[in-house]
């Protein structure tokens, strides 16, 4: 089933986005649903290798992250995997490095990109810095 366009798709229809299968994007989140679901949906929009979804929320917040996941899959036909992670233990965030770094070890892409739960990444950028990355390959 197709599904209707929307003002993202209409923006970004003249652009070759066909570089970011190169690029899994990683998204950790904590008990921030709402904005896991936003993230997603935009991020869903674009071709990437995969996103990774590293979640480390309680079991309540997981539940819901895994239907958003679900969800999201279903109707963009988007890539993305739900990792669950070990609970939270540092205050302030430190935890992201751990959600990360289980994340990229179950990437299959030549480059990862964090992207926390409340950003939106521009793609163009993105494929510009795969460029970069494919062309200086002493910057790896």
């Amino acid at each position: 089933m197709m599904r209707e366009m929307d003002f993202v798709d209409e923006y970004y229809a003249d652009k070759d986005l066909s570089l970011l299968k190169k690029l899994t994007l990683v998204i950790p989140t904590y008990n921030r649903n709402y904005y896991l679901s936003r993230c997603l949906w935009y991020h869903a929009h674009f071709p990437f290798g995969e996103i990774i979804v590293a979640n480390s929320s309680p079991e309540e917040k997981m539940v819901m992250n895994r239907e958003t996941v679900a969800k999201i899959r279903e109707k963009f036909e988007a890539n993305v995997r739900h990792l669950e992670c070990e609970p939270e233990t540092e205050k302030y965030g430190g935890d992201i490095y751990r959600k990360w770094r289980d994340a990229v070890q179950h990437m299959e892409t030549e480059y990862s990109q964090i992207c926390t739960d409340r950003d939106v990444k521009v793609p163009t950028s993105q494929i510009k810095a795969i460029i970069f990355l494919d062309e200086h390959e002493d910057y790896i």
